[in-house]
């Protein structure tokens, strides 16, 4: 698979620099909304299919508060992409949710927090019907990858009182246990797809209010690591036909704003 291309790392290291991820602090106590922007989104097939667009999406979090706590996020993006070998475009949407048990230790003005859970990730693309072509991997009409997996995550977030400025930055790693794609079209199939991982990592501040709310800001990375689904045969133009998905890379990077309650 191809490395990130310069122009798309350079956009999101001055990203980084503007704004210092889908959901408030994941382990900050209370509700949190978000607004998030992602101007790099990538899915490539591993024969070298690419599509290239950018996300827009909401989020809502909550965290318990206790030495044991628990979170719950839900977020959900929308965006439009292009084919990088062919005329295709599509628009792409991605619904995740997760529930995260954690337990927190102090160390002097930083709070740790090891985290492990369970979550679901919903990836949607539909491909304008005029544009499709046997000759990538990645342009069908319609794609649905759906995920279980599991996260495993290590939080860090400075405790000092909420009158000054806190900060926190987190690591995930992410284990699908079991899926499925569905491939859209005349023939459509749906194949079981179990293996694959992602990562992901989010760096953020807040800023207090005198209100009932806090202000949040951060960046955030997320990959996916997709591995080739089961193959299933179907009958295509009359001949019996073996079909999977290929594996699949998705990459996406940005920034949120976020009040948290």
């Amino acid at each position: 698979m191809k490395k990130l291309e310069f122009k798309h790392a350079a956009s999101f290291i001055a990203l980084s620099l503007l704004s210092s991820g889908a959901a408030a602090d994941k382990w900050e106590p209370g509700v949190g909304a978000s607004v998030h922007y992602a101007p790099l989104y990538e899915l490539e097939g591993d024969t070298g299919g690419l599509f290239e667009g950018d996300l827009y999406g909401l989020g809502l979090k909550y965290a318990s508060s206790s030495n044991t706590p628990f979170s719950m996020e839900v977020s959900y993006q929308i965006g439009s992409n292009e084919h990088s070998g062919s005329s295709a475009e599509g628009d792409t949407d991605i619904l995740d949710a997760d529930l995260s048990f954690g337990k927190v230790f102090f160390l002097k003005n930083w709070e740790l927090i090891p985290y492990a859970g369970l979550g679901f990730q919903q990836m949607n693309q539909d491909i304008d019907a005029s544009a499709y072509s046997n000759n990538s991997d990645l342009v069908v009409p319609e794609r649905t990858h759906r995920h279980l997996y599991v996260p495993i995550g290590l939080y860090l977030g400075s405790s000092s009182p909420l009158d000054q400025f806190d900060f926190y930055i987190s690591t995930e790693y992410q284990r699908v246990v079991m899926g499925e794609v569905k491939l859209g079209g005349s023939d459509s199939q749906t194949l079981s797809s179990n293996g694959g991982y992602g990562f992901r990592a989010e760096a953020g501040v807040h800023f207090p209010s005198s209100s009932s709310f806090n202000l949040y800001s951060g960046i955030f990375f997320q990959q996916w690591d997709i591995e080739t689904s089961d193959r299933s045969a179907s009958i295509i133009d009359g001949a019996l036909t073996n079909r999977n998905e290929p594996a699949t890379k998705q990459v996406s990077a940005g920034v949120t704003i976020a009040l948290q309650f």
